[in-house]
């Protein structure tokens, strides 16, 4: 592919040059002047016109992407953008030594881990490189918008295969074997499910001091919503009557956009071993967020087990770890306001409650540019106390 000023290259050597700033995007911007002729050619109603001129400008700047264009009375100009984002979470070494150790206790073998709205692949593309698992990375691709892309990025070592499918519809794939009439059921059940994303609203309270969307409506619970699913309940129900069980070990999902519920195809559809989820902890992620709730109203967030909304643990999975971790978002508000951005983000396994976990040994990943990046913003003593302690206390919980 393309490289950006020389960064991406391909193979192994693709990571080894990636630093933070290549994968979250640079906010630096580059201000080209043009000429009358380019400048209408950009404001020309034809796209194909327009993408060429935009590429003929990109190369001779060089620029790495045009973000905007301006006429003033000094002339005629493009601004650089920033680059298009690699990913939102780019995992810490420690990360990475974790989910792989974890993926290998819950088989004893070879693990197949799915990397669920896995955008450009490049988490799944990493975690195949550095472990024996096969991993298939799955991205609709529409809605994701600028992070969707999985032909990005150069071909990388290990067992990896990237599709362009929404998790939905990749259930019969990876999901049980059910007897006859049972799936038939359930694939009843979840087609209504996914049509009705929401049969829970609840999102970031307006009490609660993070809520910077809520007078716009954003983040507000609905009044009077129906706090039980009886869908959910009851494909929770089916979930462990299947003949033959899911390939998947573990399933991966670092990025959940506002809306999309993927928490019931994860969870009760492919029905895997465990579970990572990305949150990001002030909400806005997904079809609302079961932590935000259940630390709001921690009597009521018992009751949520058969409701959609998005990270619960349901009925069969039980959370076993917890860490802060540091996302694109906290690494673009330190860049503008050159402070330590507090980490917004956080790391969620769930593990089903069935589930042994088999003995490991620790595991060393290599170690990239980004580690030291990451080490590096989190600065101050109580982050890094806080990431590193997180992730260290899981590993003893779960391994020790």
């Amino acid at each position: 592919m393309a490289t950006e000023q020389g960064i991406i290259n391909s193979g192994q050597d693709f990571f080894n040059s990636l630093r933070l700033r290549h994968i979250y995007g640079d906010l630096n911007t580059i201000e080209a002047k043009i000429n009358k002729r380019s400048f209408l050619r950009l404001t020309n109603p034809d796209p194909d016109i327009v993408a060429a001129e935009a590429e003929r400008i990109i190369q001779a700047g060089p620029l790495r992407g045009i973000s905007f264009i301006e006429a003033n009375k000094q002339g005629y100009f493009v601004y650089e953008g920033a680059p298009v984002p690699l990913a939102w979470w780019a995992p810490h070494r420690f990360e990475r030594q974790f989910l792989t150790r974890l993926a290998h206790s819950l088989t004893g073998e070879f693990p197949f881990i799915l990397d669920v709205a896995c955008g450009t692949g490049l988490l799944a593309k990493l975690l195949a490189a550095e472990t024996d698992a096969k991993v298939v990375g799955l991205d609709p691709g529409e809605i994701f918008n600028e992070m969707s892309g999985i032909d990005r990025l150069p071909d990388t070592p290990g067992n990896i295969l990237l599709r362009k499918k929404d998790v939905w519809k990749a259930v019969n794939t990876y999901g049980p074997k059910y007897p006859y009439q049972l799936n038939r059921e359930r694939r009843e059940l979840l087609k209504r499910l996914k049509r009705e994303p929401e049969k829970v609203s609840i999102f970031l309270s307006p009490e609660y001091p993070y809520s910077s969307s809520a007078k716009e409506g954003f983040n507000r619970p609905n009044e009077g919503v129906e706090e039980l699913s009886d869908e959910v309940k009851r494909i929770q129900e089916i979930a462990p009557l299947y003949k033959a069980p899911s390939p998947i070990d573990l399933v991966i999902c670092s990025f959940m956009p506002v809306g999309a519920d993927l928490t019931v195809p994860i969870r009760d559809g492919i029905y895997p071993k465990g579970i990572v989820y990305v949150r990001q902890m002030r909400g806005g992620t997904g079809t609302g967020d079961y932590f935000l709730y259940e630390y709001l109203n921690p009597e009521s967030s018992k009751r949520l087990r058969y409701s959609q909304i998005s990270f619960n643990p349901g009925e069969h999975y039980q959370v076993v770890a917890r860490w802060p971790t540091p996302s694109q978002n906290n690494w673009h508000a330190s860049e503008t306001n050159k402070l330590q951005s507090p980490m917004t983000a956080e790391v969620v396994v769930q593990l089903r409650k069935d589930v042994v976990l088999a003995k490991t040994d620790r595991i060393t990943c290599p170690s990239y540019p980004w580690d030291q990046d990451i080490e590096d913003f989190l600065g101050q003593v109580l982050r890094k106390e806080l990431f590193f302690a997180g992730i260290e206390q899981a590993t003893n919980s779960l391994f020790a």
